[in-house]
């Protein structure tokens, strides 16, 4: 609970007594910084001057703001080591993790699309999965990929080819799922690849 005294001499709550007098303190406000029903600090203030109640509402608006700070600070740490965890999984499973726009064009790609193509993940993004295909695979996937994009429905077990960066041919088997943005709008697909 919050504590306020204007009369710190005298006051059982306050221990050292010698302290005050030396320092001539006359209040004292103490607020805790609660998140829910769990104290995690307290903010506190001594003044040589008695303390309004005007100071006292201030210092619980402060400490609430404080303790919602502290919250926030923890929630985003908490979400950092989620991302890192699921990052660390990412890049450790074998298949190939992928994200294309609405246009079939790579906005994310694991490291083990190296393995499978030779290709960093930097020489992929940007670039669009057709242009890594054989001509004739490129138009006949792109035209499913069309179909795919117009209903916007998940997708499993595709067979297509990809060109490795030294001229062989790759047979992959994909499989994704539409992704959408805050207002609902069809963004492109996110899945994975195996050979």
């Amino acid at each position: 609970l919050p504590y306020f005294s204007n009369q710190l001499l005298g006051d059982p709550q306050i221990i050292n007594q010698e302290w005050v007098k030396r320092e001539k303190m006359v209040a004292f406000a103490g607020h805790p910084l609660m998140i829910g029903d769990q104290v995690i600090g307290v903010l506190a203030m001594f003044a040589c001057h008695p303390l309004s109640g005007m100071v006292q509402k201030m210092l619980s608006s402060i400490a609430d703001s404080i303790a919602l700070a502290i919250d926030n600070k923890k929630a985003i740490l908490r979400l950092h080591r989620s991302h890192e965890r699921y990052r660390d999984l990412i890049e450790n499973i074998s298949d190939w993790i992928w994200a294309v726009d609405a246009k079939g064009v790579y906005t994310y790609c694991s490291p083990q699309v190296s393995r499978m193509l030779g290709y960093e993940p930097p020489k992929i993004i940007g670039r669009s999965t057709f242009s890594l295909m054989p001509t004739a695979e490129a138009k006949r996937v792109g035209e499913i990929f069309a179909d795919l994009t117009a209903s916007q429905q998940p997708f499993i077990g595709l067979e297509f080819t990809l060109l490795h960066q030294d001229g062989h041919r790759v047979i992959l088997e994909g499989s994704g799922s539409p992704m959408f943005d805050e207002h609902d709008q069809f963004i492109g697909y996110r899945g994975i690849n195996r050979d």
